[in-house]
């Protein structure tokens, strides 16, 4: 039995969890984030899930996906070119992944546009494209793993990010606030594991301070031949710490 804050959510439906009604939808996870209110969780059963977001500034939601070694896996667009997996727009804030694989589309697993709300957090995610280096032909078309604009705060515990041949595992533009790493792997990418641009011309100064901790970092900077290095900070930052 459903408590009242909690939705299911599987490929096709949600079921609400303050009547248990079941209401079928070709985008069960943003009708079922759509349905909402503050504090909500909509736990997603084991599938295979279609893109999401943006959200229309939702905030203050939960999104759980079911625990190993069953999967609940935002699958790549193949029918469309240059998508995301997940889209966070002006507004979308607060909000927590659990547990959710990304099968990496082509441009990013999770891409956020300017504007986008504070406090956003993941947990336990998996971020992977295609292949792997132990190919010697690989070339994964993901261009990014996260590619961000204007957040902050931001942080992530435990994720690992893998096969981003395109660019970087994470690029984060003109932070707005601290962002915190907090164990997790990257493995096996284009560029760099982390790389923090903060562009003065393109907008403004860039805040808040970086921690990464625990973090594991193997074979990227792939596709620069050898160049390159885990971890860039870029631009302006004068108040920051970095630890």
């Amino acid at each position: 039995m459903l408590t009242a804050p909690t939705s299911a959510c599987a490929p096709g439906y949600y079921q609400r969890g303050y009547d248990g009604f079941v209401i079928p939808s070709d985008n069960s996870i943003e009708a079922a984030i759509a349905a909402c209110t503050k504090g909500n969780t909509v736990q997603l059963l084991p599938g295979n899930f279609r893109r999401i977001g943006p959200f229309a500034g939702k905030q203050h939601v939960s999104i759980n996906g079911w625990d190993p070694p069953f999967s609940s896996i935002i699958v790549r667009d193949t029918a469309v070119g240059s998508t995301d997996n997940l889209v966070l727009g002006p507004g979308d804030g607060f909000l927590k992944f659990v547990n959710i694989t990304f099968d990496a589309d082509d441009r990013a697993a999770i891409k956020t546009t300017s504007g986008v709300g504070p406090n956003l957090m993941f947990v336990n995610c998996s971020l992977r494209g295609r292949g792997n280096a132990f190919d010697q032909a690989w070339r994964s078309d993901t261009k990014w793993g996260i590619h961000a604009y204007d957040t902050g705060p931001w942080s992530e515990a435990h994720n690992a990010i893998f096969a981003i041949y395109g660019e970087h595992a994470r690029y984060f533009h003109n932070t707005r606030g601290d962002h915190t790493f907090m164990g997790g792997t990257t493995a096996h990418c284009g560029r760099t594991a982390f790389q923090f641009v903060n562009r003065q011309n393109e907008g403004a100064v860039g805040s808040g301070n970086i921690h990464i901790s625990h973090h594991s970092v193997e074979d990227v900077c792939l596709e620069q031949g050898g160049g390159g290095s885990a971890f860039t900070f870029r631009g302006g930052m004068p108040h920051s710490t970095v630890s």
